[in-house]
């Protein structure tokens, strides 16, 4: 499966070459990185937990799991 994890910047519109205008959303889209693969043999069921962009203050477990993944604090998924 291939995806893109973004934040929701705005709306705006696109002309064609026979000008008529086709509405877009604006995606700003960050750095990510699996923080978490869950498996069936561990857990139960296959997930993965992404991280984007960027946060000054995160809890100290969290802390630890993007330390530990070599990820930048960020929002998770």
């Amino acid at each position: 499966m291939l995806g893109v994890i973004g934040t929701k910047v705005g709306m705006t519109r696109v002309f064609k070459d026979n000008g008529k205008s086709v509405p877009v959303t604006v995606i700003a889209v960050a750095n990510s990185k699996i923080v978490q693969r869950k498996t069936p043999e561990k857990d139960g069921y296959y997930a993965v937990q992404v991280n984007y962009g960027s946060k000054k203050k995160v809890s100290k477990s969290l802390e630890k799991k993007f330390t530990e993944n070599n990820a930048e604090k960020g929002y998770l998924t």
